[in-house]
């Protein structure tokens, strides 16, 4: 705790300043310059602890620097840090001022107060925390911005609405073709989306939503063979089936999709979930499967994920050397969105796993 004697720091700002009769205009004067006595007394008294503070974080990155797994020897000495910083106090006595104001000098009485160094002093050890205690990479769903909740309620009230509308304007028939099928995705991918929602928020009837639309794209499959969106059909089916929890099934799809429609838009982002089917069991079909992410063109945040997962898949058979130079790879990359920065911020930190 760090005392300081707060009359001492300024003088009366509002000396020489003309005349006032504003007994509220003088009282609101009084208290800025108050509060501007205590802010520069805050500073004063972080100043110290922050210096102290840095000293004892350049000691934690010598751990980091030089060690070949920080995740282990050095999340104690970064905890600690965090701690200290967090319990820093910095006390401002009850005192009373003379404050000199248009009105003339009035007595000002500072009440006791205790304030926290600001949370930027310890919001870098605690990134490093949260990613040195991972030990698995980011799952897609990590480096996603979840919606507030009450514009996903909102969307999910839209989708059900359009649900009605077209199983409405479909019941009334007359509907063939292409366009049968498109209205047929349409419903498919709503289903889905209303479904991975009430999922999300263990509602039961989900499954529902995620029943009817494997049906629905399994009946574009078969009643419409020579629609043009059959690999965007293919592809959600197996989203489908990943949130219904059939994990198989949804690889049987993806799986069809780089098989029949390699040119296909959908054929990156199947290669790439591929790749996570198998990160937990076969890292070598993992492999495999990322590199081909990439490789047949996935761009953006697909791309920059699809090289992270491909570096944790190198790591997980020994191959570090490669895992290193593709996660420096991530790491150098500047695109500036959330979604990439939570990717690159991983990258940066596993860097120093390996």
């Amino acid at each position: 705790m760090i005392w300081l004697a707060l009359a001492l720091l300024l003088p009366p700002a509002s000396a020489g300043r003309p005349k006032r009769t504003d007994p509220q205009a003088c009282e609101r004067e009084a208290q800025a310059e108050v509060d501007a006595i205590r802010e520069q007394a805050i500073a004063q008294a972080a100043a110290p602890q922050r210096g102290r503070l840095s000293r004892v974080w350049a000691g934690v990155q010598g751990c980091l620097d030089g060690n070949p797994h920080p995740s282990t020897v050095c999340r104690e000495p970064i905890a600690s840090y965090v701690a200290d910083a967090r319990s820093v106090e910095l006390v401002v006595p009850e005192t009373a001022l003379r404050i000199g104001t248009a009105c003339g000098e009035v007595e000002v009485a500072v009440p006791a107060s205790t304030s926290r160094l600001d949370p930027s002093v310890w919001a870098e050890a605690e990134r490093l925390l949260r990613h040195l205690g991972r030990t698995r990479p980011l799952a897609w769903a990590d480096i996603q911005e979840q919606p507030s909740a009450e514009y996903a309620r909102l969307a999910q009230q839209k989708r059900l609405q359009s649900i009605r509308l077209l199983e409405e304007l479909l019941s009334k028939g007359g509907v063939d073709g292409p366009r049968a099928a498109e209205m047929f995705l349409r419903l498919a991918d709503l289903h889905v989306q209303a479904g991975a929602h009430l999922k999300s928020q263990g509602d039961g009837a989900a499954d529902e939503h995620l029943q009817t639309a494997v049906a629905l794209y399994q009946r574009i499959l078969s009643d419409h063979p020579t629609y043009a969106r059959l690999d965007q059909a293919t592809f959600f089916l197996g989203e489908a089936q990943r949130h219904r929890g059939h994990p198989d099934e949804a690889l049987q799809a993806w799986v069809q999709v780089v098989k029949r429609f390699p040119e296909s838009e959908f054929a990156p982002r199947a290669y790439r979930l591929i790749g996570d089917a198998y990160a937990d069991d076969n890292a070598y079909k993992a492999i495999l499967a990322y590199g081909k992410a990439v490789n047949a063109g996935a761009v953006g945040v697909e791309a920059l994920y699809a090289r992270y997962r491909l570096a944790w898949a190198y790591a997980d058979v020994d191959e570090l050397d490669k895992a290193r130079d593709l996660l420096t790879e991530v790491a150098a990359d500047g695109m500036d969105r959330d979604d990439a920065r939570r990717i690159v911020e991983a990258a940066e930190v596993d860097l120093g796993r390996w």
